[in-house]
């Protein structure tokens, strides 16, 4: 029995070329690809808005907490007044 040669034609063989070359290329360039580019964009967003919150809650969670202090020591002052 003889082996049937696999018949390729050039447009597959220049096909086979160009993918290799654009394979080859974001080997030497992983971060120029757009979902690469997209993904470090999205981790940086979403960096800044965490680092943001943190920040504001280390600013703004004292505040609130001695807030809401004083106004259960006003209650419990009104609560404990001799007259009825």
């Amino acid at each position: 029995m003889k082996k049937k040669k696999k018949m390729t034609t050039t447009a597959t063989k220049t096909e086979r070329r160009r993918a290799r070359a654009r394979h080859r290329q974001r080997a030497r360039h992983p971060l120029r690809d757009q979902r690469g580019q997209a993904l470090v964009s999205y981790t940086i967003i979403t960096a800044v808005i965490l680092g943001g919150l943190t920040t504001m809650s280390l600013v703004i969670l004292p505040r609130l907490l001695d807030a809401l202090n004083s106004y259960t020591r006003s209650l419990y002052f009104c609560i404990n007044l001799p007259f009825p």
